[in-house]
């Protein structure tokens, strides 16, 4: 009896501890963006990237994707040139985004990320 007991906590312990892990795993829809990271993607294939994400689980009206494409053109122009003056664009018009569209939380939150981490990458180059 004191085997079976033991037992049946054991099992209980174990789906408790499954179930628990399930609610702490990233879901399909973010779960990418750290593979991405780690596989050398560059950062303004990363931030692309991520405004596709955001745009595509948005409900955007024509002002949202205007300022989704406006990122997309400054993003391509300053990876075709690497004119610091399009970086600066790009930030800019990202920044628009995060505040003025309708954005899910957890996008709004991944864009802000890739507007910080634009910025440190103009820093760490001394551009202004």
């Amino acid at each position: 009896m004191r085997l079976f007991t033991t037992a049946l906590a054991s099992s209980a312990l174990l789906v408790f501890a499954v179930a628990a892990n399930a609610q702490y795993q990233r879901g399909p829809r973010y779960g990418d963006r750290d593979d991405y990271r780690n596989r050398g993607g560059g950062i303004v294939e990363r931030v692309r990237a991520d405004v596709d994400r955001a745009e595509s689980h948005s409900y955007a009206n024509g002002g949202d994707r205007k300022r989704f494409g406006r990122v997309r053109e400054e993003l391509n122009d300053f990876q075709r040139s690497g004119n610091p003056h399009e970086l600066n664009e790009a930030i800019s018009r990202l920044q628009k985004v995060v505040n003025e569209n309708r954005l899910a939380p957890r996008d709004r939150d991944m864009l802000a990320d890739d507007l910080y981490s634009l910025r440190d990458f103009r820093a760490r180059n001394g551009w202004r």
